[in-house]
């Protein structure tokens, strides 16, 4: 890569080039920079900086092929969430911004609906809050809370249209709870 990062995001694009973004470089520094992976050559070039340096971010491909990049942190301070979100447009090489996520959180999931919306899930510490991203608004809305807040936890779309979100932990309290629950969104 052109920059050393940790805490980015990485996406395969629709055009077979992989989208990095963000993340922080080796002196600790917080990056909005992004490059692309061209497999055919085996090289990365540098694309447009997103509008906000954010580690530990997700990037979910939308159904149009546009890039939703959303929360992270940018800071040491206790609680750095971040709830802004933004757009990377592959066809022109440019992130726009979008509406911003109604809670700050990283180490969330994001998860491609079959209905074209995206299921923003916990986060933080231990976020129990649940969210909806309309690419056909640019909005977030407040969906279900979880049973258990969570955090580094995993979500898969099933089959029948449901997410599973399962593991991580659980920071409720100061413990740290590691998790083996699961729940599902309907």
């Amino acid at each position: 890569m052109n920059t050393p990062r940790i805490g980015h995001a990485a996406i395969l694009l629709p055009t077979g080039e992989v989208l990095i973004a963000g993340g922080t470089d080796s002196t600790g520094n917080y990056l909005a920079s992004a490059e692309l992976y061209n497999p055919s050559t085996g090289t990365f070039t540098p694309t447009g900086s997103m509008h906000t340096t954010r580690e530990f971010f997700t990037a979910t491909l939308l159904a149009n092929g546009e890039v939703l990049g959303a929360g992270g942190q940018n800071s040491n301070l206790v609680f750095p969430y971040i709830s802004t979100a933004e757009l990377y447009n592959p066809a022109t090489g440019k992130w726009s911004t979008t509406g911003s996520l109604n809670t700050g959180r990283y180490n969330h999931t994001a998860t491609l609906l079959s209905n074209g919306q995206v299921l923003i899930v916990g986060g933080g510490v231990h976020l129990a809050s649940t969210e909806l991203y309309s690419p056909a608004s640019g909005t977030f809305s407040v969906a279900a809370n979880l049973n258990t807040g969570r955090t580094d936890h995993a979500t898969v779309l099933l089959t029948n249209g449901e997410a599973l979100t399962m593991g991580g932990y659980d920071g409720s309290g100061g413990n740290i709870g590691y998790l083996s629950s699961a729940e599902l969104f309907h």
